[in-house]
């Protein structure tokens, strides 16, 4: 049999309102300051790397701006730019791709700042890029981790996904699995597609989700605990978040 529910606590109606006006107005400034950040001060550092075979993909970084979509020769390709080799580390392992950034810990503590709102002018700052590329196909597993930054994966097809935000924006759109766990701590996630086995969570700020289809083809589990939510289930389409 199965089980869908979405969930939204509010710990008192005074704190609810005052979280969301807190989490629109922070996400607002800090998408504003990452683009100029982004925008401006761009190094030089790039890595860039294709594999084959892939099954398995994990990748833990601390902060910056991530893309993850379909390649075009049905191989992986990762690139990330404004990092160095030292600090990026890639191991392949059988079908095993593990990827991990040291970003140093003032790194993390400014992009921190950032992501609610507060605004950190640092000369010279800049903020790292990832791009993974996904054959049309892949069915493998996915585990994704952003301490600080924003996510858009776009039209992935997996077997399982995990993608944790710590403070930022998540988005899915188009999207395939198995099974899906998503949540954004503190941020916007926004979620499109079609997902067996769902379990998205948002702490504090805005929940939307789209699903193929209706709540009884999902087993899961959708919970926003301060902020807003909104679900939406429908045939088909493909649903545009606004801005991105």
């Amino acid at each position: 049999m199965r089980r869908f529910s979405k969930i939204f606590s509010g710990i008192a109606a005074i704190l609810l309102g005052v979280g969301i006006l807190l989490v629109a107005a922070g996400i607002g400034r800090a998408r504003s300051d990452w683009e100029k950040y982004r925008e401006s001060g761009q190094g030089s550092d790039q890595v860039e790397q294709e594999f084959d075979g892939v099954g398995s993909i994990r990748i833990d970084v601390p902060v910056g701006y991530m893309y993850i979509g379909i390649s075009e020769d049905g191989k992986v390709h990762f690139q990330a730019k404004n990092v160095t080799e030292e600090n990026l580390f890639l191991l392949r392992t059988g079908e095993e791709l593990d990827i991990r950034m040291d970003g140093g810990k003032s790194t993390v503590t400014s992009l921190s700042f950032m992501a609610m709102g507060w605004g950190v002018d640092r000369e010279g700052f800049v903020v790292q890029e990832y791009r993974l590329l996904l054959p049309e196909d892949y069915s493998g597993r996915m585990n994704i981790g952003i301490d600080c930054g924003k996510l858009f994966m776009e039209g992935v097809r997996a077997g399982e996904m995990d993608i944790s935000m710590n403070a930022g924006e998540l988005i899915l759109s188009d999207c395939h699995a198995e099974r899906l766990d998503a949540g954004c701590d503190i941020g916007n996630c926004m979620v499109e597609g079609s997902f067996k086995d769902i379990r998205v969570n948002g702490n504090m700020g805005v929940l939307n989700v789209n699903v193929y289809g209706g709540k009884e083809d999902y087993d899961g589990v959708i919970r926003c605990d301060i902020g807003e939510l909104a679900y939406y289930s429908y045939d088909s389409g493909n649903v545009q978040f606004p801005g991105y």
